[in-house]
């Protein structure tokens, strides 16, 4: 009878730190949407459903391969951190990884290695995902698709995503394709 309670107590204190655990990371990202400084990032679409969280467009960031010193340490899978810096056009670019934050920055993220070859290290893209209503995804992706593929008037990107970021922690607020968002885009009926 106290075996049985003691059990029954454990796994209680196990629920309450995993829904604790669980309520922590949604509080980080909606601190991050809510407070976070706004960066635009240029993006490329990718392959567009996972089985276990539905529908989504699967987007690709452009500046992923880093030079670094050929013997800097860098491994697979580790965690690195990357600060954020806006060019002249208003687009921000993850520049200087390194195993720690980066002291003074004001923005940053971090992310894992894909790959290490020589001195060109390879990150995952930490902003990879943007959900949106099943049926309304797989349209999303081909509106992003087809404007990469066209030929650009201007320097300025034909798809890019606006990311909420708070210490260290980017969450994608929209994605924008021909400046406009998506959702007001497909409405226009552009991509049927």
């Amino acid at each position: 009878m106290i075996r049985s309670r003691l059990t029954l107590a454990a796994l209680a204190v196990l629920a309450l730190l995993q829904l604790g655990s669980l309520g922590w990371t949604v509080t980080q990202r909606e601190l991050a949407l809510s407070r976070g400084v706004r960066f635009l990032f240029q993006v490329a679409p990718v392959d567009p459903y996972d089985a276990f969280r539905g529908r989504y467009v699967a987007l690709g960031q452009e500046d992923l391969v880093h030079t670094v010193g050929a013997r800097s340490g860098f491994r697979k899978g580790q965690k690195v951190f990357l600060s954020v810096m806006v060019d002249g056009e208003g687009f921000a670019h993850m520049k200087d990884p390194g195993i720690r934050p980066p002291a003074g920055k004001e923005a940053w993220v971090s992310a894992r290695v894909r790959s290490v070859n020589g001195d060109k290290l390879r990150i995952r893209p930490p902003f990879s995902r943007f959900y949106m209503e099943e049926k309304v995804a797989p349209r999303a992706e081909r509106a992003v698709r087809r404007n990469r593929a066209a030929p650009r008037t201007s320097t300025r990107p034909r798809a890019w995503i606006a990311v909420r970021i708070r210490g260290g922690i980017g969450v994608i607020e929209d994605l924008f394709v021909d400046g406009k968002p998506i959702s007001e885009y497909l409405e226009e009926g552009k991509n049927p």
